[in-house]
Parts: structure tokens; sequence; C-alpha cells
């Protein structure tokens, strides 16, 4: 027997544990290094608990275009057991970019495209935009949209160049 080891020691056991989620391969690298997860067990929405990324797969994973990431959670609630459905969410820092939910987007044979509502006439117009990447249920726009533009989100299939809409809320 090692005289540093006896019967009597005790040993700390840590609770920690590691969750694992596979994410679009070009998350990481638009992703701050310090960034904190928001977690959620998806049985018990109300238990929410953070964690930060231990470790990336430098992989990519050829059926699915996605890689591993590794989130580690120091000190979970005792509601998170071994195995537990995790949901993770993170907020990354985007520069000034408008944000619209899927159902504005239209097209113009295949490019991108959305209704833009001139405020003075009131009529709609089919603008071109360009994509920065796409979200849950949102789209991040790059070009084409300028601060301050009205965007037709609902009813966008029923419209035509110079349709007369109405705003939301009866304007």
């Amino acid at each position: 027997m090692h005289p540093e080891i006896t019967p009597s020691s005790n040993f700390h056991q840590t609770r920690d544990t590691t969750q694992f989620f596979d994410t679009p391969e070009d998350l990481p690298t638009r992703t701050p290094k310090d960034l904190t997860i928001e977690l959620s067990l998806l049985d018990n929405p109300e238990v929410r608990f953070q964690g930060r990324v231990r470790k990336v797969s430098p992989l990519v994973d050829p059926r699915r275009g996605t890689i591993e990431v590794s989130v580690g959670v120091d000190t979970p609630p005792r509601q998170v057991t071994y195995g537990a459905a995790v949901k993770a969410s993170i907020t990354i820092p985007h520069p000034d970019q408008i944000i619209v939910p899927y159902s504005a987007l239209s097209a113009i044979e295949s490019t991108p495209a959305v209704w833009v509502v001139n405020p003075d006439t009131m009529r709609a117009t089919l603008t071109p935009i360009g994509i920065a990447r796409y979200s849950d249920g949102t789209i991040m726009i790059s070009d084409g949209l300028e601060t301050g533009d009205i965007v037709v989100t609902s009813g966008a299939q029923l419209l035509y160049p110079g349709r007369l809409v109405r705003l939301n809320g009866g304007k």
C-alpha cells in the first residue's frame, strides 16, 4: 500500500458535467472564446444553468455538415442527471444587422428577396437582399435593406408589385 493513499483518505467527487451538441460547422469560428452558453433541460425548461465551451471537434460530420461541441457545466442544478436532454442557447454579438422572420422571405428568380413597403404610398416592392445567415426561424440580412425599412412579414405570398398594403394595427 502506498503511504500517500490510505483507506481512510477522503476523495472529493465533483458533480461537473459535460453536454455535447452538434452545431453548424461555421458557428465556432464566429463565437467568442469566453462565451457563456445558456442551458436548460428539455423536459423542464424552468431549470436553467450555464456552461462554457470545453472542446470543439476539429472534424466535420460528413453526413450532417456539423461539428461536435462539448460544453462544461461546473455546478449543474440537482435536476440535471446523467443522460439528461439539454437545450443550449447562445447570443452572438453581431454588427448592426437587420433580422427578419422566415415568413418574410420571397425571391426574384433565384435571388432572395423581401417585400418592402413605401411609407408614403403604402405600396409593396419586391426588394432583393443578401443573407448573412439563417437562425432558428429568422434570417440575418447582409445587404438590400436599410434601418427603418418596413418589411412585410405576414401574408407576403399574397403580394404583387405595387399592391397597396395596410400595416398591422390598422395604420
